[in-house]
């Protein structure tokens, strides 16, 4: 089964937005507060390294204050720039200890979104949950999903050679049914600290080594 890449998006060619509904336009809705762990105040920011299949590439990105309404959801919305690709749009929601960023997966006019719960921060070491990634449960006709497992809680990371505390590592494994029941496609490790957002992500294949990795340079939140 071919593994999709949720890093390579940011970095590769090809980046498209399409197939949710939307709001005919941009609004301001005040998030509950910076001390989160996915800050969406506006003028927060962070810049990335990324190793995506054979590719490095530095992402800044930056919240912008304002925010989409996607399936009745208040998204908020970021932009920045990826050096080696072009401008960058991205969608996060963050309410009711619910973290979420809005993916796009494949290219050109095959685009599709999906929205990946990358942390619940309510949930217990070893616990973990399941959640549907469109709103119809599926993309096109084939049912899709997220398992999503707190791995470890309030531990010490080196990222960049700067050390984090309080760092929490879930696991979210990307399940799709072609027929014969829901098998994991990919594999994404999110390290994730409250009151700076994302500091790491890893990706790997099934039973695979680390093959994609974005690890935080810099980072500014308001």
């Amino acid at each position: 089964m071919k593994k999709i890449s949720l890093l390579a998006i940011l970095v590769m060619p090809a980046l498209f937005f399409s197939g949710c509904k939307k709001s005919a336009g941009n609004s301001t809705v005040a998030p509950s507060s910076a001390d989160s762990y996915l800050p969406v105040t506006a003028g927060s920011s962070w810049d990335y390294y990324a190793q995506v299949a054979g590719y490095t590439d530095t992402i800044s990105i930056k919240m912008t204050g304002l925010t989409t309404k996607i399936n009745g959801t208040d998204f908020f919305t970021a932009t920045g720039v990826s050096h080696f690709n072009k401008a960058i749009v991205e969608n996060f929601y963050e309410a009711s200890h619910l973290y979420v960023e809005r993916y796009t997966i494949g290219g050109d006019i095959y685009a599709t979104n999906i929205d990946v719960v990358l942390l619940n921060d309510t949930l217990a070491v070893g616990h973990n949950f399941t959640a549907a990634v469109t709103a119809i449960g599926g993309v096109d006709v084939q049912p899709m999903r997220i398992i999503n497992t707190t791995v470890e809680k309030n531990i010490t990371k080196v990222v960049g050679g700067k050390s984090f505390s309080g760092v929490i590592h879930t696991r979210v494994q990307l399940q799709n049914d072609s027929g014969s029941g829901f098998e994991t496609n990919s594999i994404y490790d999110y390290f994730m600290v409250k009151g700076i957002g994302i500091i790491e992500m890893d990706s790997s294949a099934p039973g695979g080594a680390i093959d994609e990795t974005q690890t935080i340079m810099n980072y500014t939140v308001k």
